[in-house]
């Protein structure tokens, strides 16, 4: 969420020093211009990436509760239950991944559902 302010701040500066440049040239008109630029794309880009991470939050919580599931049933054979443990490990490290980037300023992007989930054992 900080970033879609800092963003939006920056591009509100930007367009009031362009609205105070008095004529060509101006000193204004030389930071205006970078600052429209720079806050206009990482507004766009920040506003559209948040519905995609959080769809892919809300995949992978599914993947988390099918392999949860699968972990129940006792029925496999040795190359089976080592594919599965691989698959395991990678929600793992997964969940590892999505409770550090929950603590950052990108906590926007994850959904607290995911963040909160615990490692399959």
């Amino acid at each position: 969420m900080l970033i879609i302010v800092i963003s939006a701040i920056v591009l509100v500066v930007g367009v009031v020093l362009l609205k105070c440049s008095n004529g060509y040239d101006s000193m204004f008109e030389h930071f205006g211009v970078p600052m429209v630029i720079f806050g206009s794309t990482i507004f766009s880009l920040s506003t559209v990436v948040l519905p995609l991470e959080r769809a892919d939050d809300k995949a992978f919580i599914m993947e988390y509760e099918s392999v949860k599931a699968t972990m129940a049933s006792d029925s496999f054979t040795e190359i089976e239950r080592a594919a599965l443990i691989q698959d395991v490990i990678k929600i793992n490290m997964s969940i590892a991944k999505r409770k550090y980037w929950n603590e950052t300023m990108f906590d926007v992007y994850i959904v607290d559902e995911a963040a909160n989930l615990e490692p399959i054992l």
